[in-house]
């Protein structure tokens, strides 16, 4: 039977404990050859909380399972290299997938979501079935009719009937359109989907075709900028561009506006002065510094043409 017995019945808060946590929780996380700069730097948070022995990595290609393994994290090798983003968000969610079906309920994480003051007990609610992060970008048919988005960039997912008569859906819709993101946010919108609440930073509603409870977790608890006013636990800022080295250093810029770690330092240093570092680092913002004069050019000659 699913938690929720009538659309009418609002469920009493459940407090969770970390034993409680421990027992009944996985963090899934995901990592390619490509992405190890930026795991290193999210592990270096991670570690400051209890929960490594429910850390699960799911490695795409055996360089990220060799480097991940020798840290003593326990992974989920799948050994089919690719950098194909869609494919690795799919075969991400069906292993989610049966983590819930074998009882546990998964606390998704990526790899850039970093944990800076990351305490479960206060995140985990175990009145809802899906708690997941907010943003205000795509699908912008959503963010019209709700004013916000969901981003699948940190969610907890409560194992239970009505989440996996759900997630079989959207495993399959996401397969389909090959974006994780749309496909729940717009599995949702189709569906019906009710909020409680209209606030900007917080909301809760119910999918009644489901029979979920789903919560909109806080801007200010996990969120994609630093606002003024925030106490954020996780910090998911969105990282524009697509080499590793600049992903890693534009990171740890904004991560120093929240606090001032050593790490973070001495970190920046050993990514620009590594062997292939500051080449890499160079293309890249020769890269960065080329579109964007592609881009104001075209400004100009569109400018022109009015």
């Amino acid at each position: 039977m699913s938690k929720i017995k009538q659309d009418s019945q609002v469920k009493s808060i459940v407090s969770v404990t970390e034993e409680n946590i421990l027992e009944n929780y996985i963090i899934i996380t995901t990592v390619n050859k490509n992405y190890l700069k930026i795991f290193d730097l999210w592990y270096h948070y991670f570690q400051k909380t209890n929960y490594a022995s429910i850390l699960r990595v799911i490695t795409i290609d055996k360089e990220s399972n060799d480097y991940i393994s020798k840290k003593s994290i326990e992974t989920i090798y799948l050994g089919k290299p690719t950098s194909n983003f869609n494919k690795i968000v799919v075969w991400r969610f069906d292993i989610i997938f049966n983590l819930l079906k074998q009882g546990k309920s998964v606390i998704q994480t990526d790899a850039d979501a970093i944990w800076v003051d990351a305490n479960l007990e206060h995140i985990i609610n175990e009145k809802f079935d899906i708690q997941i992060s907010v943003e205000y970008g795509i699908p912008e048919d959503v963010l019209a009719k709700w004013k916000f988005t969901l981003c699948t960039g940190f969610a907890i997912f409560h194992s239970n009937d009505s989440v996996l008569s759900f997630y079989k859906y959207f495993l399959e819709y996401c397969a389909d359109i090959k974006d994780d993101q749309m496909a729940f946010n717009r599995l949702l919108l189709k569906n019906g989907m009710e909020w409680e609440l209209k606030h900007i930073t917080r909301n809760s509603g119910s999918l009644k075709k489901f029979n979920l409870l789903i919560e909109a977790v806080s801007y200010y608890t996990i969120g994609r900028t630093i606002e003024e006013k925030s106490d954020l636990s996780v910090f998911h800022p969105f990282l524009p561009s697509n080499n590793q080295n600049l992903k890693v250093l534009d990171l740890i810029r904004r991560l120093k506006t929240i606090n001032n770690d050593p790490f973070l330092d001495s970190y920046r240093k050993s990514i620009i002065l590594s062997t292939n570092g500051w080449i890499s680092t160079a293309i890249g913002w020769t890269a960065v510094v080329f579109h964007k004069a592609i881009r104001n050019l075209k400004k100009k000659i569109k400018s022109k043409k009015r």
